[in-house]
């Protein structure tokens, strides 16, 4: 199967390509890489993404995710809990 996709490789070596609209790779980085003569495209995923395009949800990738903003919601769980409590201090005096 022979796929043709745009991903930007026709400038100089070492041009930021992952800003191309044409950008076949959904969720990740293109490069267009020269094996024995003949170029291809190779995309570099997002951890969460895999796939041929990165277009397929990893396994796990929702407690990955859940994982890494754990800290950030017990924090404001934390911060509502305290400021609740100071009202109710404040309520009592």
């Amino acid at each position: 199967m022979l796929v043709a996709q745009d991903c930007g490789g026709y400038g100089s070596e070492g041009t930021d390509t992952s800003m191309n609209r044409m950008n076949p790779c959904r969720h990740g980085s293109c490069r267009v890489t020269n094996d024995y003569g003949f170029e291809r495209l190779e995309c570099r995923c997002l951890p969460q993404f895999t796939g041929l395009y990165c277009d397929k949800l990893a396994t796990g990738a929702t407690i990955f995710e859940l994982i890494y903003y754990s800290p950030v919601i017990a924090l404001v769980a934390v911060l509502l809990f305290v400021a609740c409590c100071f009202r109710r201090v404040e309520g009592v005096k």
